[in-house]
């Protein structure tokens, strides 16, 4: 492989993959200095990045994190996982509060109506207790999707949180009967056609 990464007009792909298996051999010290001499040597390999903050956060490696992961990467900068994953590396490896919700504030500013990145802050928030700040943060995404079941269940948990509780119950009942009213039509549906055929 090393003869033949030189011929490689981009041998990331290459590098990472090495890596990759390195480390599944259980070599993951190696694994890691060789992903991040990939991404270092082609800092938009995304697929390196990821797959190389997930090994720092299993390997509880938050020295190394703060210094590749701050400040942000331009060249991946536009990939909203990436930078959704970045600040929860970022998070565990002790980065200044303030700093954090700076850049969370812009990545949602950003990409107001991405339901997923939304739910992801308002679980940091609530991990941090601080779940003010999280329901104002699942109050702004509702409209996006309010029948979303993850939206829900969120709402309950704030809801639960406010003493709440009979909303809580009330707003659960009534997607479940949604949800079973639509699983009760999608049923029928699907009888009523397989009458006809066998008819």
């Amino acid at each position: 492989m090393n003869r033949i990464l030189p011929s490689m007009s981009d041998p990331s792909p290459a590098r990472g993959r090495l890596a990759w298996i390195h480390r599944c051999r259980g070599s993951d010290e190696q694994a890691t200095q060789e992903m991040v001499a990939a991404v270092s040597a082609a800092p938009w390999y995304l697929w390196g990045w990821k797959v190389l903050m997930h090994w720092l956060i299993e390997d509880q490696k938050w020295d190394m994190a703060r210094r590749l992961l701050s400040p942000a990467t331009p060249e991946v900068s536009s990939d909203s996982e990436f930078r959704k994953q970045r600040l929860l590396v970022l998070e565990n490896a002790g980065l200044a509060t303030a700093e954090l919700d700076t850049e969370w504030n812009s990545l949602l500013r950003d990409l107001p109506e991405r339901v997923s990145l939304h739910l992801a802050r308002y679980d940091s928030l609530r991990a941090n207790r601080r779940a003010r700040e999280a329901a104002l943060v699942l109050a702004a995404i509702r409209p996006v999707d309010p029948d979303s079941p993850y939206v829900l269940a969120r709402l309950v948990e704030v809801l639960a949180d406010e003493n709440n509780k009979d909303e809580a119950v009330e707003r659960l009942a009534a997607y479940l009967v949604r949800r079973t009213g639509a699983f009760r039509v999608a049923g029928r549906v699907r009888v009523e056609g397989s009458r006809k055929r066998t008819s």
